[in-house]
């Protein structure tokens, strides 16, 4: 390995039945570097990282460490490597505290088989003020924003003596504010001496935080440069392998009727906070109405009373001049009010059912009773 080079992939090679998911990729990284992995979806970036963390296997190529040869089993040898990876859809126990997710698996006891909770907040403050990740140690992941659930796994992994940090599409569900602050926190760990693995396909980002860039297209990487040496329109053509226009053409405005209509909406929480203060807004057909704010100053709270997840204390919501107050989120469903929720994973599917069971859970199925008494959809 190279003078400075902690990481290096040579002709991994994986395939998946019917596809060739890496073709003899060769990656090399640099210690203390945050080097961005870009690509389309599909061109290979997730499934070389989960090699690198043992999640999967190649099955052709050699892995270089910190200029040993290695071959990762499994997450758990990842980990004492000093690898670790914070995932797309993020890994904790949704009904643990943060100082409970933090210790997981390295659990400081009292006696022999008791947590010792104070220790393990005790150890979730030394990390998140080492680090300055501030994180509410006692309460519980489900609680808690997606930019600070993040900010937690990659606590963990710090606790762990994680080197070598993977971020797998950090950005996806997070805020541009959100955004912001993980940069910030990225360029604080590498300050700490930390070498960061960031993926994504957003090309802003990747110019913004990155020291280099490798791009992957059709399961090969096609080239690795300093991030100063490449445009954003630079790195579209390499993705993609074809020109593409940054030019954008706005359709004339067309707007239609009115569609919603909230007028004085507030709301109290359990606590008797007041989340909603006398909200008043029209959206007509044909128009996208931003919604912006800093974190916690009730956005969420807006779209579940819009959408029937939760009860407004006053006020009232129309659709198309109907009140829907009190209406289940089904009937409002059923008004063609379609709710994509800030975390997708979490809120927006059912993970342990098949696709066709997501498309269709809240779709009317007709059952039809045959002669052989089977029933067929």
């Amino acid at each position: 390995m190279k003078v400075g080079v902690i990481l290096q992939a040579s002709e991994i090679s994986k395939h998946f039945v019917g596809v060739q998911a890496l073709d003899r990729v060769q990656f090399e990284l640099k210690r203390g570097e945050v080097h961005a992995l870009v690509g389309e979806n599909g061109a290979g970036k997730t499934t070389l990282m989960k090699i690198l963390f043992g999640i999967t296997h190649a099955q052709q190529g050699a892995i270089f460490y910190i200029n040993q040869g290695i071959k990762v089993k499994n997450p758990h040898e990842a980990i004492k490597l000093g690898i670790g990876m914070v995932h797309q859809h993020l890994m904790l126990a949704p009904d643990l505290t943060v100082a409970e997710n933090m210790v997981l698996g390295v659990e400081p006891l009292k006696g022999k088989i008791l947590l010792d909770t104070n220790k393990a907040i005790e150890i979730t403050k030394q990390v998140s003020a080492e680090y300055g990740l501030d994180v509410p140690a006692n309460r519980k992941i489900k609680d808690l924003p997606i930019g600070i659930r993040q900010r937690v796994e990659i606590l963990k992994a710090l606790f762990r003596n994680a080197e070598l940090l993977i971020l797998d599409e950090p950005t996806s569900v997070l805020t541009p504010q959100e955004s912001e602050i993980l940069f910030r926190t990225l360029k604080e760990l590498k300050n700490h001496g930390k070498t960061i693995i960031f993926i994504s396909h957003k090309l802003k980002e990747v110019k913004q935080i990155a020291d280099r860039i490798t791009i992957m297209r059709d399961a090969r990487v096609i080239t690795t440069k300093d991030a100063g040496e490449l445009t954003e329109h630079d790195i579209a053509y390499l993705m993609v392998g074809r020109e593409i226009s940054f030019t954008r053409v706005r359709p004339p405005e067309k707007r239609g009727e009115t569609f919603l209509s909230v007028h004085n909406l507030s709301y109290l929480n359990d606590e008797n906070t007041r989340i909603l203060k006398n909200i008043s807004f029209e959206v007509n057909s044909g128009e996208i109405l931003g919604l912006a704010g800093v974190e916690g100053n009730g956005q969420t709270e807006l779209v579940q009373a819009l959408t029937g997840l939760l009860e407004p204390s006053t006020g009232e919501i129309l659709i198309k001049g109907e009140n829907i107050n009190g209406l289940s989120p089904r009937e409002i469903r059923e008004r063609r009010v379609a709710h994509i929720p800030e975390d997708r994973m979490e809120n927006g599917v059912a993970e342990q059912t098949t696709l066709e069971e997501n498309f269709t859970i809240f779709q009317k199925v007709q059952f039809k009773l045959e002669k052989n008494r089977n029933l067929q959809q």
